[in-house]
């Protein structure tokens, strides 16, 4: 977390969390040092991870979050016309 506060120029972190927003990680990233932090929540409830899931079931969601991170992006850089200079995208799920 603290190695993206050493990139040059104006870095936003992206965090896409399965199952929606949570306190535990919105806490732990109010530690990163970062120009901008994003922490975005997939609700779905098809997001939220249980023991068993197969590796393909992670993949599938691990593919949805990056995807959620990446309309993110799209919608800044449409809403900017600008295109960040580093974007860290980054999804937290529960095993």
């Amino acid at each position: 977390m603290h190695t993206l506060s050493l990139v040059p120029g104006p870095v936003i972190w992206i965090v896409i969390e399965a199952g929606g927003v949570t306190n535990e990680t919105a806490s732990l990233l109010t530690q990163a040092r970062v120009h901008r932090l994003v922490h975005l929540g997939l609700e779905k409830e098809s997001t939220i991870t249980t023991p068993g899931n197969s590796e393909e079931q992670e993949l599938q969601l691990e593919t949805r979050l990056r995807i959620e991170g990446l309309r993110f992006v799209h919608s800044e850089v449409a809403r900017t016309e600008t295109l960040p200079f580093v974007v860290g995208l980054y999804s937290v799920f529960m095993h």
